[in-house]
């Protein structure tokens, strides 16, 4: 699991959904909502959320274990970046991918 201070609220969840830019990779899209306010001293972290739909599978053990995939990249990339929130949309090739592989994807599309 995401620590908690990486997870998004649902409040800033929404305004993801709501505002955030898409940008797709082979394996997953991801909306990005890029913080930047003028004056602000103090940078703020990077918070991360994931919908992971029925559509991928309708078996709850493939789309839980693609979450926990997506987690433990996320966990490795989150700290490295700051002022974005995302949301990411896994798309059926990410299903049988491994860690790395989703972990670099995220890398890819977040320095875009």
């Amino acid at each position: 699991m995401l620590p908690k201070k990486f997870r998004l609220s649902r409040e800033e969840f929404k305004q993801v959904m709501d505002g955030g830019q898409m940008v797709s990779g082979k394996l997953m899209g991801i909306l990005i909502v890029r913080k930047k306010e003028e004056g602000r001293r103090k940078k703020e972290l990077t918070k991360a959320g994931i919908i992971v739909s029925k559509k991928l599978s309708n078996r709850a053990v493939v789309r839980n274990k693609l979450k926990r995939r997506l987690r433990a990249a996320l966990q490795n990339i989150l700290p490295e970046f700051s002022d974005i929130h995302l949301v990411v949309l896994p798309n059926r090739r990410a299903i049988d991918a491994p860690v790395e592989e989703l972990e670099k994807e995220i890398r890819l599309i977040v320095q875009k």
